[in-house]
């Protein structure tokens, strides 16, 4: 399953099956490739598109809910100065046929 929405010049598409989920956030400056399993560490990466620069990013998915109307992804990401950072994604949305 595939949801694309757009903040102003960002373009947003998650991607999520079973228990994962994979958050891309992208626009002319960057591109960020997060991936998301329940209680696990991931690696996700954040491109610097005009140095053409990946950074490694170091994601723990402490909460991953997927419903029939809503996402919740509690999570943080460790970069390598060390530094972490806390984050709660919610989403929630209406499927029309």
């Amino acid at each position: 399953n595939c949801l694309t929405y757009h903040e102003k010049d960002l373009v947003v598409t998650l991607i999520y099956e079973n228990k994962r989920a994979t958050l891309i956030r992208e626009d002319a400056n960057y591109k960020l490739n997060l991936l998301f399993e329940e209680e696990k560490r991931t690696a996700g990466s954040y491109l610097l598109k005009e140095e053409n620069l990946v950074l490694p990013i170091e994601i723990k998915t402490n909460k991953l809910e997927i419903n029939e109307d809503k996402i919740l992804i509690d999570y943080q990401i460790n970069v390598d100065d060390g530094l972490t950072n806390y984050f709660t994604f919610i989403l929630t949305y209406e499927v029309i046929k």
